[in-house]
């Protein structure tokens, strides 16, 4: 989702920048924020009246600065901080949640000695799920089409796949003005990268919607079914997404470009290798090829 704030209100605009964090979410945040929430409940009834006036005004704090679109816009510019860092930011003070409720639940245990090994074990329960959560998670990160088996290594300055960087290049390139949307339809492979890389370059599908049809095999009868209903946005994510046909099948490329123009994208960007792109390339102009996608400009 892309938001247009000159001509977005205050409260509209805050609410869709909401909903985009919620989209994008990950169970762990998710699970991790809701803890949150009930440990704040828990101070706010069991705990002293300063720790219920500390932690009773966390959440709005989180609210006000951390989950602020303006806060990430002028923080962002006058700290010369990246902006792709500051969603980092929430973890502050929820993070100082969950440790002052640690401290008091050791703090009730009564033998030192006991309080004292619990503290430990609890340290390495803590560092243990990191690291676990930690390789698990950059395993799906910069991996485009390589397997990452976690914690590699990407030799650019940028920490990105080489090709999400030609990628970019070549859109930029023909777009000409950097301050311009470009309206790309593009998969999982490179969604991490892109949409962190330059935004400029929007896909408008969340990372919920990326996975709907990762496992789900390319079939013409799906792909007539959605387009008979009116569901453009979900055949081309379908499209760039599924996975590989048991068998060939024919679909009619003008209405997967008359898709591509009731969704608005102004181009394609899929793996090369993937059934489909031979229908995309139908439906426009291909700008370049990397080593593993081709970018397509569409017609119209």
């Amino acid at each position: 989702m892309q938001i247009d704030a000159n001509k977005t209100g205050f409260i509209e605009f805050y609410r869709l920048f909401l909903r985009i964090i919620r989209q994008d979410m990950g169970a762990v945040c998710t699970r991790v924020v809701y803890g949150f929430l009930i440990l704040v409940v828990l101070f706010l009834i069991f705990g002293k009246g300063k720790e219920r006036k500390y932690f009773g005004v966390m959440p709005l704090f989180l609210m006000a600065v951390m989950l602020n679109p303006f806060s990430v816009y002028y923080l962002s510019k006058y700290l010369d901080l990246s902006s792709r860092y500051f969603r980092f930011l929430w973890l502050l003070p929820v993070g100082a949640v969950y440790g002052c409720f640690l401290v008091k639940a050791a703090g009730l245990i009564k033998n030192k000695k006991a309080a004292t090994v619990a503290a430990y074990v609890l340290s390495a329960v803590v560092l243990l799920y990191g690291a676990r959560t930690v390789m698990a998670v950059t395993s799906r990160l910069y991996t485009g089409v390589s397997q990452n088996p976690g914690m590699v290594k990407i030799d650019n300055v940028y920490k990105i796949e080489q090709d999400t960087l030609q990628i970019c290049e070549i859109i930029e390139a023909d777009k000409k003005d950097p301050g311009e949307m470009a309206r790309t339809l593009y998969g999982y492979e490179v969604f991490m990268d892109i949409r962190t890389y330059d935004a400029s370059i929007c896909s408008e599908l969340s990372l919920k919607q990326q996975n709907r049809y990762r496992n789900k095999k390319l079939r013409s009868r799906r792909l007539n079914k959605m387009y008979e209903k009116g569901k453009y946005k979900n055949m081309l994510n379908y499209l760039v997404n599924s996975q590989e046909p048991d068998h060939d099948i024919s679909f009619d490329t003008d209405l997967i470009a008359e898709a591509l123009a009731s969704a608005g994208y102004q181009y394609v960007v899929i793996q090369s290798d993937k059934y489909a792109a031979q229908w995309f390339e139908a439906c426009g102009s291909v700008l370049g090829k990397t080593e593993h996608f081709t970018v397509i400009r569409v017609d119209g």
